[in-house]
């Protein structure tokens, strides 16, 4: 056979050699890149999973030491139906304290009054201010309001007060026990009552949360393995 034509099959070979070795190279990268992907994949829905249940068991075994008369109590309508002691509404850590509740709305209301639901031994009420967005303080309202039979307090201001942040002060000292808020209302100018979608407050008693959005108990899930909790 001719040296001239051995030459170009052998650098032909060679290339084949070469872009065979490449596809199989990148066919394996590939392969494994598929198979981390998988593995991460059913990781994350197993802890996923496992974050449930751990909420679940949290639920169902610390909520009512955790939220009980904590700041979460303050969202939403009222659902206290009686003056009393009730675990459904905020309590402070410690009777006849000054304490404050800070509240937040959804929007920016124009309110024309604001309604405070004490649903045990109310009259505690002293001074409402709103908080703007830059953290500034302004107060709206201070005084006396009395102790309201029906526990609830409704306190009209002369004009517009526009508030998405609203903080209520308590002095304890002006009823006799403990005093309980259910929950706090803004009245807007067609008569529509807005209620808080988050509360802080400066304390809560027994140790309940004092920020809604830690109503539940955390617990760290590298303490569980995957077949402890079912």
């Amino acid at each position: 056979m001719p040296e001239a034509d051995v030459k170009p099959r052998s650098i032909l070979s060679r290339f084949a050699r070469f872009l065979f070795s490449a596809m199989k190279f990148r066919l394996s990268t590939l392969l494994w890149f598929t198979v981390a992907v998988a593995i991460f994949l059913v990781w994350q829905k197993d802890r996923q999973q496992l974050e449930q249940r751990i909420t679940r068991l949290e639920q169902q075994n610390f909520g009512g030491y955790t939220t009980g008369y904590g700041a979460n109590q303050l969202l939403g309508a009222p659902n206290v139906n009686r003056q009393g002691d009730d675990a459904k509404a905020w309590c402070p850590a410690n009777m006849g304290s000054k304490d404050w509740l800070l509240l937040d709305f959804d929007s920016t209301i124009k309110a024309t009054a604001i309604e405070v639901y004490e649903s045990y031994n109310p009259g505690s009420v002293v001074k409402i201010s709103t908080i703007d967005w830059w953290g500034r303080e302004q107060v709206i309202w201070l005084g006396k309001t009395g102790a309201p039979v029906s526990g609830k307090t409704t306190i009209n201001f002369e004009k517009l007060v526009a508030a998405k942040r609203v903080k209520v002060y308590l002095d304890g000292t002006k009823v006799n026990g403990w005093n309980e808020i259910d929950t706090v209302g803004l009245i807007d100018r067609r008569s529509k009552t807005h209620w808080p979608t988050r509360a802080k407050t400066s304390s809560s008693w027994g140790g309940a949360t004092t920020d809604s959005e830690n109503a539940v108990a955390s617990i760290d899930p590298r303490f569980y393995s995957l077949g402890t909790i079912r």
